[in-house]
């Protein structure tokens, strides 16, 4: 695809990023920002680990905090047991 002077910022964003182009139109894009969020990282990092790879341009690596947003009310009904309100302990030392 190349660079359409009015294209959307989609359109620019895509034609910047494109390696290849198959004739059917299936595109292999370079992805040079990696995304990460407390959700799914975590599962992620477990893979690498697994197959003994390590983190590739961690520079490029973006970490936010968890973004999603339950659809349902979600808050506690009642009384919260503080005695299961227990700290994470699960970091590597």
């Amino acid at each position: 695809m190349a660079d359409k002077p009015n294209g959307t910022l989609y359109d620019k964003l895509w034609a910047r990023h494109e390696v290849h182009v198959e004739d059917d139109g299936t595109t292999l894009l370079y992805v040079d920002r990696h995304l990460l969020n407390e959700v799914m990282s975590p599962q992620a990092f477990e893979g690498l680990r697994t197959h003994g790879r390590k983190v590739w341009r961690i520079a490029s690596n973006l970490a936010v905090a968890d973004y999603n947003i339950p659809t349902t009310d979600y808050r506690p009904r009642g009384r919260i047991d503080e005695s299961r309100a227990l700290p994470y302990d699960g970091w590597p030392r």
